[in-house]
């Protein structure tokens, strides 16, 4: 009798287990379930707020010309490739400018790529640009699929400092100009490279630099603050590389799902991620909170595009600001990296501008404009 009942107890105790399993395996099924369901839902509404066609694309200086950017900067990236080949890479002679000895070169490197600057003239002011084309480009190889190249912003930067070391800046200006089109259209297209858009804003922001600026007469000054805020009333909204980049992880994670590893905490970690960056706030403060992730997986990269972005955009506010000084100007605008406008500091004849938050390698993100 005993061995009877022991056996009920555990037969009983077997079946009390299974449905345990078998409940908590349904329960944690449907949770999946919801999870990819939320996840698809989320890119289906971040594909309908993030453009990815055939847009306006309005110049900083002067009059649109017929003809859609991409193709231009498709032509620009295979012709800069052949010149390469012929004088050398562009990207190593930008830490060069300031050596007079590197000059004869960077001059060769400017004649062998002029077919490809001129592509890069008629991309900046082509009256329309193909998002779409941009975006696809990213996830291409072979270098006829190229639109983004480095070879783009560092042949331009290097025609800027040729122009202002030889104190042409009417035509430095139109080049700053055709730099930030193509920065802006980078924004616009193509998350991943954002970083590229900020080392090219950088070098240009470091080009214009306070001695150049006291050197610019009325007119020049007038020029170079309507190019910056043109850029600015052009430039996509400093939310929307943290939204096309989320979108982009959202459509790997729908097209390449059983191809990621983890894919649900992968989903989990960016669904997180979207519903707190919909519940941040305006500032900084509040947007970094919700743009840290604690356990970075794939595609959750998205602060670091965003704050990349707005790192440009405070480098290019601060030289609005530093412009405006030289022109007689007060101008304190919105720290893109503070909860408010940019800290000032006068002294000693001097006023200096300065974000509340430091580059990526701790150096303090400010720029000092003197008197004149």
């Amino acid at each position: 009798m005993t061995g009877k009942r022991q056996y009920g107890g555990v037969a009983f105790a077997t079946i009390v287990i299974v449905a345990l399993v078998v409940f908590a395996w349904t329960r944690e099924g449907q949770r999946r379930r919801d999870l990819t369901d939320r996840a698809e839902a989320l890119r289906i509404e971040l594909d309908r707020a993030v453009e990815r066609d055939v847009q306006p694309h309005p110049p900083l200086l002067g009059d649109a010309t017929e003809g859609e950017a991409t193709v231009h900067y498709r032509r620009a990236a295979k012709l800069w490739v052949d010149a390469q080949a012929m004088t050398g890479p562009a990207e190593e002679l930008l830490a060069r400018t300031s050596d007079d000895a590197a000059w004869p070169e960077i001059d060769a490197v400017l004649a062998g790529g002029a077919a490809a600057l001129d592509e890069l003239k008629a991309a900046c002011s082509a009256a329309t640009l193909d998002v779409g084309a941009l975006w696809r480009s990213a996830s291409t190889t072979g270098i006829e699929s190229v639109i983004i190249s480095h070879s783009h912003w560092c042949g331009l930067c290097l025609v800027v400092r040729r122009h202002l070391r030889a104190n042409d800046h009417t035509a430095a200006i139109e080049w700053t100009a055709r730099l930030l089109t193509w920065c802006r259209d980078v924004e616009f297209g193509v998350p991943a490279y954002v970083l590229i858009a900020n080392a090219a804003v950088t070098n240009l922001t470091d080009a214009w630099s306070d001695d150049v600026l006291r050197t610019l007469d009325a007119a020049s000054l007038d020029r170079l603050v309507t190019v910056l805020q043109r850029f600015e009333d052009t430039a996509a909204p400093l939310d929307r590389c943290a939204r096309a980049a989320l979108l982009g992880s959202f459509e790997a994670l729908h097209t390449h799902c059983d191809a990621i590893p983890e894919r649900t905490r992968t989903t989990e970690a960016l669904v997180g991620l979207a519903d707190r960056i919909r519940a941040s706030g305006p500032g900084w403060t509040s947007r970094t909170a919700a743009l840290e992730v604690t356990d970075p997986l794939p595609g959750t990269e998205v602060g670091h595009i965003e704050r990349q972005a707005r790192e440009s955009r405070a480098r290019l506010r601060l030289l609005r600001m530093a412009v405006a000084h030289h022109r007689g100007e007060r101008s304190v605008l919105d720290d893109p990296l503070g909860d408010g406008p940019f800290a000032v500091d006068e002294r000693d004849g001097a006023i200096t501008f300065r974000c509340a938050t430091t580059s990526a390698d701790g150096s303090p993100i400010e720029r000092t404009a003197r008197r004149r």
